[in-house]
C-alpha cells in the first residue's frame, strides 16, 4: 500500500504543467517570414506580494529574443521597461514591423523543496503590427512547477518551451524550389 501511494504521489509531482492558449484575431495565418523585423519589448519585473521579482522582466524578454533569433536575424530587444505605445514608437523609429509585447501576470518562485508550494508563472504575449497597432496573434502561458523538486526549478525554467512554441507558430514556412529535385 505504501509503495502504491509513493508511486502515485511521486508521479504527480515530477512534472511541470503548462497550459497555453493562443488567440488569432486576424486571418489565422502565420504572419511572419524569415527576415521579418521584430522588436521584443522588455516588460517590467513581476510583482510577487507587492515585491518586485528582480530580473523577471529581463529573463522573459531574453526568452522571447532567443526564440525569435531561431527564425530571423532581424530581432532587437528593448533596453528599458516600456508601455506598448512606447514599444511601438521605438519599433517605428528602428523600422521594425512587429512588436512582441510580453506582460508578466504572475511569477512566483517558491522554496518548493521544503514548503511543497509549487512555482507559478502566468504570462501573456501579444504580437502587434507596428503599422496598425493591432494585435496579430496572442498567447497566454499558465504554468505550475513540479511539486517534488530539489530547488533547481524556477518560473524561468517554464519559459523556453511555450515561448518557442508560440514564436514557431508565428512563422510561415517558406519553400524555395530547387533544380536538384
Amino acid at each position: 500500500m505504501f509503495l502504491a501511494v509513493t508511486l502515485v504521489v511521486g508521479g504527480i509531482g515530477c512534472h511541470s504543467t503548462i497550459n497555453q492558449t493562443n488567440e488569432e484575431p486576424g486571418t489565422g495565418e502565420a504572419p511572419l517570414v524569415n527576415g521579418s523585423r521584430v522588436y521584443v519589448a522588455l516588460p517590467p519585473d513581476a510583482l510577487d506580494k507587492k515585491v518586485a521579482v528582480m530580473g523577471s522582466g529581463g529573463r522573459t524578454a531574453s526568452a522571447l529574443n532567443d526564440a525569435f533569433k531561431r527564425h530571423t536575424r532581424n530581432v532587437v530587444r528593448g533596453k528599458m521597461p516600456e508601455t506598448l505605445e512606447e514599444a511601438l514608437t521605438h519599433a517605428r523609429d528602428l523600422q521594425y514591423e512587429y512588436v512582441a509585447y510580453p506582460v508578466i501576470l504572475k511569477w512566483e518562485d517558491r522554496a518548493t523543496e521544503w514548503s511543497g508550494v509549487r512555482d507559478k508563472l502566468q504570462l501573456k504575449i501579444d504580437l502587434v503590427d507596428v503599422k496598425t497597432g493591432g494585435v496579430v496573434k496572442s498567447t497566454m502561458i499558465d504554468g505550475k512547477g513540479r511539486w517534488m523538486t530539489e530547488g533547481e526549478d524556477t518560473p524561468q525554467d517554464m519559459l523556453a518551451e511555450p515561448v518557442e512554441k508560440f514564436v514557431r507558430s508565428l512563422f510561415r514556412m517558406s519553400y524555395t524550389p530547387s533544380a536538384l529535385q
